[in-house]
Parts: C-alpha cells; sequence; structure tokens
C-alpha cells in the first residue's frame, strides 16, 4: 500500500484543507517531513491512518478530538486518501463525527461520521462497518498492526531496548497476542491454590473427626491408626447392645404373658355387662318392631301413584338430545364471540402499537437530528474540571493549613504557659533547698554537740570536758530532709527543661506552619478565599453536572443511532399484523351471525325454552319416585333389622351365659403387680438400649465420615502436588530453576526472530561491531527471566547489556529492533507489505557518522520500492534529502504543510 494523494480539511493543527500529492515522491527513497515543533508533522500520518481506520494513529487521541480548534464554523472536517495496492488504485474518504453549524434556524447540529471507500472496479462501500472491514480485508493488517510496521516512533523502541523481562513482557503480551498464555499461568495457579485450600480444610476436618472419636487422647493418632482404634471399639459397642437386647427380648416374653392373663379377666367382666345390656335390650325391641310393621303398610299403598310419574320421567327424556344439540350451538356461539372480541381487542391494541411506533420511529428521528456531537464540548468540560479541580485542591489545602495554624496556635499557647508555670516551680523549689542547705550548714556544730560524751575528746579540740555544747535552733533541717527537698528541686528543674523544649518544638511548628500558609496565600488569587473556595466548589459541581448532561447526551445519540433500524422494522411489522387482524375479525363477525339463526330455529322446536328446565322437571319427578322407594325399602330394612336384631340377642344371651357358666376366676390384682414390675425393668432396658443405640450410630456415621474423609485427603495431596508442579513449572517459580514463565517462553519465541531481524540492520549500521542477543541464562533464580537484552561487541569478543550503549548506539539499536518488528508484524500478518512508512525523530542523538550509517540504512529498506519518510527537525537531514514536507504555523492560527520536491 503507497499513498498516492491525500486530503484534509480542518484536521489537527490544520485548519483549512490541505492536499499532498504524494505521488510526487516517486515509488521508493528517503522523503523528509521537517518543520515548526508541534506544527503537526506526525499529523499527516495520523491522516493517513484516520483515512484508513477512522482511528488516530496512537491510542491518546480518540476520532472525536480530530477535528481543527482553529478551524472556521463551517469548514468541514474530512480526510480523503488516494493510494495504491497491488497496481490498483482506491480512494477513501472519512469524516469523524463532530458539530457544524445548522443550514436553518441556526444553532449547531451534529454531522455524523461517515465514510466512502471506491474500490480498484469502482464499485463502491459506503458504510462506515463495511468499508473498514473492506479495508483489513485489502490491505490484511488492522489499525494497530499499521501503526506498527507503517510508523517507527523511536522513544517507544528505546523503551523496549531498555526495559527487563517484567516490562518486555507487558509489551509483547499487546503485539503478539499472548495475553491467553498468561491467563492459562494463572488459571493453574488458581486451581493449585483452590486445591490447597481443599486439601487444607479435608486434613483439619480429619482431624476434629479423629478428637470426636477418640477424646480421651490428647494427642491423636495417625489417620489410619485412630481408624483400626474406633472401629475396634464400635465392634465392643455393638455386642453390649445385643447382650442388652437379649434381656429386653425376654422382658418382653414375660410381659405378654401378664397382658393375655389379664386380658381374659377383663373379657368376662365385659361378658357380665353385656348379657344384662342384652336382656334389657330385647325386652325394648318388641313395641318397636310392632310400630315399624304399621309404617311399612302406609308406604306400599303409594305404588300406583309412582307408576305414572315414571311414564313422565321417559316422555321428557326422549326431548332431551334436542337441547344438546341447542347447547352446543350456544358454546360454539359463545366461543366464537368470545374470539370475536378477543380479534377486536387485538386488533384495538395492534392499531395502537403501529401508531406507537411510527409516533416512536418519529420521534427517534427527530431526536436524533437534534442532538450535536458531544465530543468537543465533553473535551473542553473535562479539561475546565481539572482546572477547577486543581484550584479545589489549593484552596482546601490553604484552609486545613490555616486550621492546623490555629491549632498550634493554641499549643505554642499552652505550651509557653506550661513551661512558664514549671520554670517558677523549679525556681521556688531550687530557693527552698538553698534555705534549707544554708541552715543545715549552720546547724552542724549543735549535730556534732549532739554526739559529744563526757571523758571521750571532742573531734574538734581534743578536749575531754565539755562545760557549755551547742544547742539545736528547733528549725534546723535534717540530712534526709535536706536529701529529699534536692530531689524535688532536681525534678523541677528536670520538668522545666522538658517543658523548655516542648514549647521550642511547638514553636518550630508553628513558624514553618506559618511560613507554609503564607506561602499558599501568595499563590491564590487576591480576594476572599472562603468565597473563591465557595465559587470552586459551585463550579466543580456545575461542571461535573455538565459532563453528566453531556455524557448522557453522547450515550443517547449513541443508542438512537443503533435503535433506528429496530424501529422502522417493527413499524412494518406492526403494519402487516394489523391488517392480518382486521382480515380476522370480518370472518368471525360472519360466523357469529350464522350460529344466531341457527340458535333461534331449534329453540321453536323444544318445549321448554332451557335443558335445565326439562332436568329439573325430571329431577323432581326422579326424587319424588326415589324418595317412595327410599321410604319403602326403608320401611322394610327397619322391620327387617329390628327383627334380625332380636334374633341376635337372644342368641348373645344364650352365647353369653354358656361362656360365663364354664369360666374360671383370674386374680387380677396380682396380675397387675407383675406387670408394674415387668414395664418398670422394661423402662431401664429401653433406656439403656437407647443410649447404646444413639452412642453407635453417632460413632458410626462419624467413622464412614472419616474413611471417606481420610481418602479424599490423600486423593487431594496427590492432586494438590501434580498441581503445584503444574503451576511452578508454568508460572516460571520451580525452586532453584530459572524463572521462566509459559507466556515469556511463548514470547521469547517470537523475540528471537525480531532479533534475527533486527541484527541485519543493527550489524549494517554499527559497521559489523554489534550484535543484539538475548540473554539465555538468569543472573540469578530469584526473579523472571527470559526476555533481558545483551549486545555482542564483536570489536573486543565481549557481551554486556544494551544499557550500556552510548545515546548514539542506543538509538542505533533501537531503530534496527523496531525494523526488526515492523518486519516480523507483517510477516506474522501473512507477509503483507506496505511500500510507505515513517521514522519518527531520534536523530539528533546520532553524530555525523552514526548519522550518515542510519540514513543509508534507511535509504536501503527504500531501494526495495518502498518509500520512508523521516519525521525530524535536525538540520543536517534538511540538506541531505531534497524531497520534503515542509510544515509551518501560520500567525493566525492553525498550521499549514508544502511539498517541496
Amino acid at each position: 500500500m503507497r499513498p498516492l494523494r491525500l486530503t484534509f480539511s480542518a484536521f489537527g493543527p490544520y485548519a483549512g484543507e490541505q492536499t499532498l500529492e504524494l505521488s510526487r515522491l516517486g515509488s521508493g527513497g528517503l522523503y523528509l517531513i521537517t518543520g515548526d515543533t508541534g506544527a503537526g508533522k506526525t499529523t499527516i500520518f495520523d491522516a493517513i491512518t484516520f483515512a484508513l481506520f477512522g482511528e488516530a494513529s496512537g491510542d491518546v487521541r480518540e476520532a472525536s478530538m480530530l477535528r481543527s480548534q482553529y478551524a472556521a464554523p463551517e469548514t468541514p472536517t474530512f480526510v480523503e486518501l488516494t493510494f495504491l495496492h497491488n497496481g490498483a488504485r482506491c480512494t477513501i474518504r472519512r469524516n469523524p463525527a463532530y458539530q457544524r453549524p445548522a443550514k436553518r434556524g441556526g444553532g449547531l447540529t451534529a454531522e455524523s461520521a461517515s465514510a466512502q471507500l471506491t474500490m480498484p472496479d469502482g464499485s463502491l462501500v459506503t458504510k462506515p462497518r463495511e468499508v473498514d472491514a473492506a479495508i483489513r480485508a485489502l490491505i490484511g493488517v488492522d489499525r494497530q498492526q499499521f501503526s506498527r510496521i507503517a510508523m517507527i516512533a523511536q522513544g517507544d523502541f528505546q523503551k523496549l531496548l531498555l526495559a527487563d523481562t517484567k516490562e518486555r513482557q507487558k509489551i509483547f503480551r499487546d503485539i503478539f497476542k499472548t495475553e491467553p498464555f498468561e491467563r492459562l499461568q494463572k488459571r493453574f495457579k488458581q486451581d493449585a491454590d483452590a486445591q490447597r485450600r481443599n486439601f487444607d480444610a479435608l486434613q483439619s476436618k480429619v482431624l476434629q473427626e479423629i478428637r470426636d472419636l477418640l477424646p480421651e487422647q490428647e494427642t491423636p493418632p495417625l489417620a489410619r491408626d485412630a481408624l483400626a482404634q474406633a472401629e475396634t471399639r464400635q465392634n465392643e459397642a455393638c455386642a453390649a447392645y445385643q447382650e442388652n437386647q437379649n434381656a429386653l427380648d425376654a422382658n418382653s416374653e414375660a410381659l405378654k404373658e401378664i397382658h393375655e392373663g389379664l386380658g381374659r379377666a377383663a373379657e368376662q367382666e365385659k361378658a357380665r355387662r353385656d348379657l344384662l345390656a342384652a336382656r334389657e335390650a330385647l325386652a325394648a325391641q318388641v313395641p318397636e318392631i310392632e310400630r315399624l310393621t304399621e309404617a311399612l303398610e302406609r308406604e306400599s299403598d303409594r305404588a300406583s301413584e309412582m307408576t305414572r310419574s315414571r311414564a313422565r320421567i321417559a316422555q321428557l327424556q326422549a326431548w332431551l338430545p334436542g337441547y344438546a344439540e341447542l347447547a352446543t350451538l350456544l358454546e360454539q356461539l359463545r366461543a366464537e364471540s368470545e374470539t370475536l372480541e378477543t380479534l377486536k381487542a387485538e386488533q384495538r391494541k395492534m392499531e395502537n402499537d403501529s401508531a406507537s411506533a411510527r409516533s416512536e420511529l418519529e420521534q427517534a428521528t427527530q431526536r436524533l437530528a437534534e442532538l450535536c456531537e458531544p465530543g468537543e464540548t465533553l473535551l473542553l468540560l473535562r479539561q475546565e474540571q481539572t482546572r477547577q479541580a486543581q484550584q479545589k485542591e489549593r484552596l482546601e489545602r490553604y484552609f486545613d493549613t490555616k486550621t492546623e495554624l490555629e491549632t498550634l496556635e493554641r499549643q505554642r499557647v499552652g505550651a509557653q504557659e506550661a513551661f512558664t508555670e514549671a520554670f517558677a516551680d523549679a525556681q521556688r523549689e531550687k530557693k527552698r533547698y538553698d534555705a534549707m542547705q544554708t541552715a543545715f550548714l549552720h546547724e552542724q556544730a549543735g549535730l556534732l554537740a549532739q554526739r559529744l560524751e563526757q571523758g571521750r575528746p571532742c573531734p574538734v579540740c581534743g578536749a575531754t570536758h565539755h562545760p557549755n555544747p551547742a544547742a539545736l535552733t528547733q528549725d534546723a533541717p535534717t540530712e534526709e530532709a535536706l536529701k529529699r527537698q534536692k530531689a524535688i528541686s532536681d525534678e523541677a528543674q528536670t520538668a522545666a527543661e522538658a517543658a523548655s523544649r516542648a514549647a521550642a518544638v511547638v514553636k518550630e511548628k508553628y513558624d514553618s506552619r506559618r511560613a507554609e500558609l503564607e506561602r499558599q496565600r501568595q499563590a491564590l488569587p487576591d480576594t476572599d478565599a472562603a468565597a473563591l473556595l465557595r465559587e470552586t466548589e459551585n463550579a466543580v459541581a456545575a461542571l461535573l453536572a455538565q459532563i453528566a448532561e453531556t455524557e448522557a447526551l453522547q450515550r443517547e445519540k449513541r443508542d438512537l443511532s443503533d435503535r433506528l433500524d429496530d424501529l422502522r422494522q417493527r413499524a412494518q411489522r406492526c403494519g402487516d399484523a394489523l391488517h392480518a387482524k382486521e382480515t380476522a375479525y370480518s370472518a368471525a363477525c360472519a360466523s357469529v351471525t350464522t350460529l344466531q339463526n341457527q340458535i333461534n330455529v331449534r329453540r321453536l322446536q323444544l318445549p321448554y325454552d332451557t335443558e335445565a328446565a326439562a332436568r329439573a322437571e325430571i329431577d323432581r319427578l326422579r326424587t319424588a319416585v326415589a324418595d317412595a322407594d327410599a321410604a319403602r325399602r326403608e320401611a322394610e330394612e327397619q322391620l327387617g333389622a329390628a327383627n334380625q336384631r332380636a334374633a341376635e340377642l337372644k342368641g348373645s344371651i344364650k352365647q353369653l351365659s354358656d361362656t360365663l357358666s364354664d369360666a374360671r376366676e383370674i386374680d387380677a390384682d396380682a396380675l397387675h403387680e407383675k406387670r408394674e414390675a415387668a414395664e418398670a425393668e422394661q423402662t431401664a432396658l429401653h433406656t439403656a438400649q437407647t443410649e447404646l443405640h444413639t452412642q453407635i450410630k453417632l460413632r458410626e456415621k462419624t467413622f464412614q465420615a472419616l474413611k471417606a474423609d481420610l481418602e479424599a485427603m490423600e486423593q487431594a495431596e496427590t492432586r494438590l502436588k501434580w498441581l503445584s508442579a503444574l503451576s511452578d513449572t508454568a508460572g516460571g517459580s520451580l525452586s532453584g530453576k530459572e524463572k521462566l514463565a509459559l507466556e515469556t517462553y511463548v514470547q521469547t519465541t517470537f523475540f528471537d526472530r525480531i532479533l534475527a531481524r533486527a541484527n541485519r540492520h543493527f550489524l549494517l549500521m554499527s559497521d559489523r561491531q554489534y550484535e543484539l542477543r538475548r540473554r539465555e541464562t538468569a543472573a540469578d533464580n530469584r526473579s523472571q527471566t527470559g526476555l533481558e537484552l545483551n549486545v555482542i561487541d564483536h570489536y573486543n569478543g565481549t557481551e554486556r547489556s544494551v544499557k550500556s550503549l552510548s545515546g548514539g548506539e542506543s538509538f542505533q539499536a533501537s531503530l534496527s529492533l523496531a525494523l526488526g518488528m515492523s518486519e516480523e508484524i507483517q510477516s506474522s500478518a501473512g507477509g503483507v507489505r506496505l511500500d510507505a512508512m515513517f521514522v519518527d525523530e531520534g536523530f539528533g542523538s546520532l553524530d555525523a557518522e552514526a548519522l550518515n550509517t542510519a540514513v543509508q540504512t534507511l535509504a536501503a529498506l527504500s531501494d526495495q520500492n518502498r518509500l520512508v519518510g523521516i519525521i525530524s527537525h535536525v538540520e543536517e537531514l534538511k540538506t541531505r534529502i531534497d524531497r520534503q514536507i515542509v510544515v509551518k504555523k501560520d500567525r493566525s492560527g492553525g498550521s499549514r504543510a508544502e511539498l517541496r520536491v
């Protein structure tokens, strides 16, 4: 791909329309893009990138930020690029979304982003997404790959040249898409950590289960030993349970015999009561039999009346099928009527939906036309927000310092007062000590006289006779009192010195903060700081509200654009559905009319209005017949039952009399005493059995859980070992090994291929002196390695770090590395070739010889039917490269570019 003609308008720093006939630069060789700093040299490459991909070359500027701030409101913003690809000519034109003056009514309106691509065969591709896909298919690279292949920014590759392994990992992860390997490393580590937590949890659970099974052992045994001990104790508990069960069974047999004896005694008592009751019941049954006989005779007299009722029932039943047909027709009419109402409601709903869809489409279209592009406004608002936030922060720091100074002032006054009081106390105690010391010295003669004895020599004069010894005064201090006062005086002096130091520290802080407050005040505008803070806070809040409103407008516009096609399709669907529903409603109306006519004819043929009325008459007659039959049957049954009851009573009286005459008397009281004793014993046995059963079940549950958890713990330990080994291997954290992670290992393959390509250029530029080599062994096993870079000096046969290269040598190395990476990316993109590339700055660090070598290297690249544009302001290049694009700033604002060949 080689650019032939580039036109851009109101783009970046260029206020007006600018056309560069790049075809005049030829098909190969070097040309220079030079001019004032910040004039817009790199913007030319941005324009080419935007035309192709709808984005700037870097990641900092968004498409919405590309409109020139110097352009007149009516000047359109667009880029048009004509380029040659595989011998065929293509033209692409794009404009970003921006605000422009409205054609009617004044004010601003939004100009939507658009794109148009003219293919080599003359066909047009118009929608931005379709244009993006067509460019990607045509050129074979995306924007990110194009920027790295076609633009060599020396500063970026200087960072890559001097980066360590960790920094290169991040760079290569983005370039060569190795992030899946990093995620795989993290997944291995997460799995190993999760398995370690699982193993620890199982280990704690097993230990707790052992303590539950063997609570009497202070130090739990090993898991397998604990399992064996627990099994032995469980067997002992089961044996005790079986022994108790045998005793319980024997007691149950004895209790059963007692209950049988008590049952026979109860049966005898019941037979006596039943015999008396049966005789009384038989005497009462005779008059009842006579009454029931008379009732049966009365019911037999109603038989002829019931015969006529049955004939009427048969006649009414013959009419029922006609009512069934009528009911079917009525049900059909009801269903059709409901369908008609449903269709009518659905028709009204669809009419509303259709109207709503059309209205929503019109409103969305109108709203989209009303919305302006908020991107530039949003940028200005955020810049102003940053400025106001910085001012607010300065003001808040000022008031914080002021508050702190007020606190320090109170502390300073307090410390000074404390020092004054402590100093006065020290002076007072010192005077008191000096007075006591003077008095003590004055009383030494009296103290000495107290120790004189008659006949013993005086220690002062030697006399053995002491006629008039000195006497002590009443207020003379003792030596112990003097020592106590000395300690009090020293303590007061120490306190005064501490108070002095504390006051000095507080004063130093106070003076420092007062100076800081004055510096901060001088940095603020000459106005009321509190009012300014309130104004700034209000301004920040207002800006936040404006930013939120602008962002909402931006989201609303994006959402409306996405919804327009859906709204159009919905309006069409609603119209089609309404037409179908109207047709169905007409058919339902005709069906209801037909059914209504059939129902009227059928009603004229039937004697009753409804089947319910006919059935009601049938039910009434049947009820009367059934009541008569039932009354007769009831009379017969009651009489038969009364006779049967009398016979049964006579049989019961005979049977009970015979039973009581043959029965043997049973001592029920003695049996009750035996039962109480047996039941007490059974209760005790049941309690013991329940306790044993509960103990066995609880221990069995814990025992089985221990077996299962122990096996799970052993399996978890095995899995943890190989998961940890896998995680350490993939993460490059094996103990005693080089820290080479899986992702880094994959990146070394790309890095080696880049270095192989880069060294062809580096050897040429360094006159065969230098060659880049990836360091294959780490200096230690403590940090990540694998992507460290050395340089081989073929002049002295040494290998050292690339950081030891001089500034010019570093440029040569980074330029070589950039060229190697560009070639490798083209190769990895399927052998894509771009016939134009750019090199941005970095030549100012080279001496004359190195500059000449670098230019020759780039010229060698351009000999292969490739144009290489050097973006630089180095004066020597202006004299060596005669094909130039010169960029200058206008005094009126904006920039302009001129092609000089």
